[in-house]
């Protein structure tokens, strides 16, 4: 997958959104994920990861930018049967050369790319 048609919910985990927001080596593979206009699951468990690691690494000021661009998304509060049902998606739907290029229904409604 390269980019997103608009209709799709995409799912960025942790270390994508840290790759792209700290400019790491693959930061590029995860801009047309993170560019204005996509919509965005982000689960809650992320908010927690990506912000503290911004705390340590960055400083205050990246970590609410952050914050705050995420909660114009839908926030997904990650509860165990979500988690677990995760668990098993990620693993029937791995991903090729660590890239999000792949969607899996979660639901008939949602469809989320998922990336382990």
């Amino acid at each position: 997958m390269t980019g997103t048609t608009g209709s799709e919910l995409i799912l960025v985990d942790s270390s994508g959104w840290l790759e792209f927001l700290t400019a790491d080596a693959k930061a590029e593979e995860f801009r047309p994920y993170l560019s204005p206009g996509v919509r965005l699951l982000i689960p809650a468990l992320v908010l927690y990861e990506v912000r503290k690691i911004l705390l340590l690494r960055k400083n205050a000021s990246v970590a609410d930018w952050f914050v705050s661009e995420a909660m114009l998304h839908e926030v997904a509060h990650v509860d165990a049967a979500v988690a677990l049902e995760a668990a098993s998606i990620s693993i029937k739907h791995q991903p090729t050369h660590g890239r999000l290029n792949y969607l899996c229904d979660r639901t008939p409604t949602r469809r989320t790319a998922c990336h382990r």
